[in-house]
């Protein structure tokens, strides 16, 4: 996903889907699709305790959600419908919505590292200060609203669909002030 076909012409689309099928309907549809529209999940890497010990895990970006990119045709809409557990395409009035480049950007600049997996980033705080020393949100110090140092994670805020989301992402505490 993290090339520079994200604004060649062709358009984003959003489809809410049932929550935890997200990889399996990115592959039907792209067996369904084969020439037609590409299908995108974001995902993320997540540490998380159990047991005691810490594991990564990779979890979904945004939960429910499957990006569309390509020209989605009439035929092409009702196909989508016919697909188990998505639920709608994001509309805009009777119209299928399209998101902004604003929107797509953000997203492209995290999985930029190559594949579709946002890593970790390492941080470090003074004060009330965040400073992105390095990863993924290297750009992003302003749309960082706060760090769980206990979780290892940052709350980082998106738009997309014309929606805010809020987003959390793995990150290493450096140091502390």
């Amino acid at each position: 996903m993290a090339d520079d076909s994200a604004m060649n012409g062709k358009q984003w689309y959003v489809l809410f889907v049932k929550t935890g099928s997200e990889e399996r309907i990115k592959r039907d549809l792209s067996a369904r699709f084969e020439s037609g529209p590409a299908f995108y999940v974001p995902r993320k890497l997540m540490k998380e305790r159990k047991d005691g010990k810490w594991h990564n895990v990779i979890r979904p970006l945004f939960p429910g959600y499957v990006l569309v990119h390509g020209e989605i045709t009439t035929e092409s809409y009702y196909a989508l419908k016919e697909v188990l557990d998505i639920y709608f395409i994001l509309k805009d009035g009777c119209k299928p919505l399209q998101i902004s480049e604003a929107e797509i950007l953000p997203i492209m600049h995290l999985l930029n590292d190559g594949g579709d997996v946002i890593g970790t980033s390492d941080i470090i705080m003074e004060g009330d200060r965040i400073f992105v020393k390095s990863g993924p949100l290297q750009a992003f110090d302003g749309n960082i609203l706060s760090v769980n140092h206990r979780k290892g994670r940052a709350k980082v805020r998106f738009c997309i669909a014309e929606q805010e989301k809020i987003v959390e992402l793995s990150v290493n505490i450096l140091s502390r002030t």
